[in-house]
């Protein structure tokens, strides 16, 4: 078996090159204006093919599914969320879009795996993922992890207060959600504390018992998901199931069950949106009220991975007609919006109105590809792409290989929010993974006490095999 796996491996490597290198040309070959679908069907193999290869490759040496791996879930997700962009654009008529999204998609999927396969020779490949997990052996003090959760819990319960109840509870959710945030990130975003906390909670020796995991994990869970924002909630939930895999694996039914469970959550929170908003022209609303609920999500899927794909291309197009190009602009908007005297609106906003949107909620996300071209063009498609493959390259290794906890989470946050980043783009997501990352970083610093700091600083080699609360089940492999 090792023999065979290791030839797989060595042959599905050169595939991926091939892919690569075939989807830059054929790109650029055919240009923007021509039928979409032989780009489009080299993506569909560039996506789902690369993660099939990779699922094999790790279920051929029979070892856990690194599902962080840069060729599974970004690919994945990519092909999850764009493989009907095409047939939708096309079958609506507008085969140009389709053209220049196809394109756009072909290009930026060859860039992410040529920067995912160059990281890798810079870097080397990180090791195979272990039974167990050890890490430097650092004791933590209890009381400032239930500190920083009780400062979070505190900011929402402020956050509540200055928008005027609990945004899930509101009439209309699409709007409420989006209306409750303006004005109020500062609270917002201190309420995210109770997500770190709950994280660094699953360290080893974090002195909480295994009940008070799951009661910090399920309270944060419950406020967090009170704000109607699906990415926060599903990042917090996917953070802490990753940081238990990479920290004792979990068996690959599991994960996939927990995947699951994750979609069919995300598809709930958006037909709550939707209902509670009365969005009566929208064929969603119509079927559920009309009670067929399995109808309803199937139409909420269609239209869900519909949209991102029409988002790319208004994008484009706005871009065509004349938007002027960013410069980078767009990944650190948030961060100018918060110095003093600067009135921005966040940009998705900027660019639906740029557009012509009118639809309920919030604003225009255009998208990682779309995103990379607002700024540079065509090149910054290619370019962007790959030093996006290096960053989630980087990230996956971090998380592998490193033997300090908070290092992990860090790691392990900027991985989630890669994927995440694939349906909006970076700009929204850049500030929320800074700040995780630093408070995670401090909080993880402030919980040491006096001896693990003096012992860190003497031994930093010591380690301990991890024990977040999910060594309380049988459920790894």
């Amino acid at each position: 078996m090792g023999y065979y796996s290791h030839l797989w491996m060595r042959i599905s490597n050169w595939v991926l090159v091939v892919l690569a290198v075939a989807a830059v040309s054929i790109a650029a070959v055919l240009g923007a204006n021509t039928l979409p679908l032989p780009q489009f069907a080299l993506f569909i193999g560039m996506t789902w093919g690369v993660s099939l290869i990779a699922v094999i490759t790790d279920l051929a040496r029979r070892r856990p599914l690194d599902i962080l791996s840069p060729f599974i879930l970004v690919p994945a997700t990519i092909g999850f969320v764009y493989t009907g962009t095409a047939t939708f654009l096309s079958n609506r008529g507008d085969g140009h879009a389709a053209a220049v999204a196809s394109t756009a998609l072909l290009l930026g999927m060859a860039g992410y795996l040529l920067g995912v396969i160059g990281t890798r020779v810079l870097i080397g490949a990180p090791p195979a993922m272990t039974p167990v997990r050890s890490f430097t052996a650092l004791r933590r003090q209890p009381k400032v992890i239930y500190t920083v959760f009780a400062i979070g819990a505190l900011s929402m319960l402020i956050y509540w207060a200055r928008t005027g109840g609990v945004p899930i509870l509101q009439s209309d959710l699409e709007n409420s959600r989006v209306e409750a945030l303006s004005g109020n990130g500062v609270p917002f975003y201190l309420s995210m504390l109770m997500m770190v906390a709950t994280w660094i909670s699953l360290s080893p020796n974090s002195g909480v018992s295994i009940r008070m995991k799951w009661t910090l994990f399920a309270a944060a869970a419950l406020l967090i998901g009170s704000t109607g924002w699906r990415n926060t909630i599903i990042s917090f939930v996917l953070v802490a199931l990753f940081i238990v895999h990479y920290s004792r694996p979990i068996r690959t039914l599991y994960i996939a069950l927990a995947g699951l469970i994750a979609l069919l959550g995300a598809v709930a929170l958006g037909l709550l949106r939707i209902f509670s908003s009365s969005l009566e022209n929208y064929q969603t609303f119509q079927l559920l009220t009309q009670g067929d609920l399995v109808a309803a999500t199937a139409s909420y899927l269609r239209s869900y991975t519909d949209t991102f794909g029409e988002n790319l291309a208004v994008t484009m197009s706005v871009v065509e007609r004349g938007f002027p190009s960013q410069n980078g602009e767009t990944f650190v908007w948030n961060f100018l919006a918060l110095l003093p005297g600067q009135e921005r609106e966040p940009f998705d906003f900027v660019l639906k109105q740029a557009a012509g949107q009118t639809f309920a909620g919030g604003g225009l996300p255009p998208t990682l590809v779309g995103e990379w071209f607002l700024n540079f063009g065509w090149v910054g498609i290619a370019l962007g792409m790959a030093l996006f493959g290096a960053i989630v390259t980087v990230s996956h290794s971090a998380a592998i290989k490193t033997i300090r906890f908070p290092a992990l989470v860090v790691s392990v946050i900027v991985a989630n929010y890669s994927f995440i980043a694939v349906r909006g783009g970076m700009g929204n997501l850049v500030l929320t993974v800074v700040w995780l990352s630093l408070a995670t970083l401090i909080v993880g610093r402030l919980s040491l006490g006096p001896a693990s700091e003096a012992g860190e600083r003497t031994s930093s080699r010591r380690t301990r095999p991890a024990n977040g609360f999910a060594h309380a089940s049988s459920n790894h492999s």
